[in-house]
């Protein structure tokens, strides 16, 4: 059973920094910060006692997407996070709420944390500072060699969602095309230099064309 407790003072710890799971962004930033030295917690993916605890505290009239994603939080809180890493933004979206109303909940059960937001995920400056922030690099340069190369992570990871997508309902082999997205996720996952990237990006393209299909009707 999970109780709430606050988290360690960060006198008494090294930090630890947690994003919870969205899609499969964690991939893009997860080995990039570690690489950084950031101690990263990732928490378990969506299950349902992470639908559980969000519920459990989320407003009533919140989606479920924020309340497993708050669910999400404390899980990783609980295993010691000390730092969360929200993306946020603007118009007609409850999500870009989500971080402001997630942090004052969590606050409010009594954990102790550090909630590191991007309002504007639109302006590059303010993505780039809390990547700064949250990592300790000193060079601005740095910070936006460190985002942009996250950013063709999670561009990479577009790309095989995309084959993957094309390529489902017409495989021979059932399964095939879920075992190709599996490996390529996996790929990028491991990669921390353009070159790396690049190679990634032609075994997704080989791995997918390879797959045997059915013809169009």
């Amino acid at each position: 059973m999970t109780s709430w407790k606050t988290a360690p003072g960060r006198g008494r710890r090294p930090f630890a920094t947690t994003i919870p799971h969205m899609g499969l962004l964690y991939v893009g930033y997860a080995k990039v910060l570690e690489s950084y030295g950031v101690n990263l917690i990732v928490p378990p993916r969506p299950n349902q006692e992470a639908l559980q605890l969000g519920t459990k505290v989320s407003p009533e009239c919140a989606c479920l997407p924020f309340k497993q994603n708050l669910g999400n939080m404390i899980q990783a809180l609980e295993r010691g996070a000390t730092d969360i890493l929200m993306p946020g933004g603007f118009g007609p979206c409850r999500f870009g709420y989500y971080a402001v109303i997630q942090e004052m909940i969590l606050r409010q059960l009594g954990f102790s944390f550090r909630m590191a937001r991007a309002d504007d995920p639109d302006s590059l400056s303010d993505m780039v500072a809390t990547i700064k922030a949250l990592s300790g690099i000193r060079s601005k340069r740095e910070a936006y060699r460190m985002f942009f190369f996250i950013l063709e992570k999670l561009a990479a990871i577009d790309h095989a969602q995309k084959k993957y997508l094309e390529i489902k309902p017409l495989e021979k082999d059932r399964g095939a095309a879920d075992r190709a997205l599996e490996e390529s996720v996996q790929g990028i996952d491991g990669c921390l230099t353009y070159p790396q990237l690049l190679a990634a990006w032609l075994r997704i393209r080989r791995r997918f064309a390879a797959i045997p299909r059915t013809r169009r009707r």
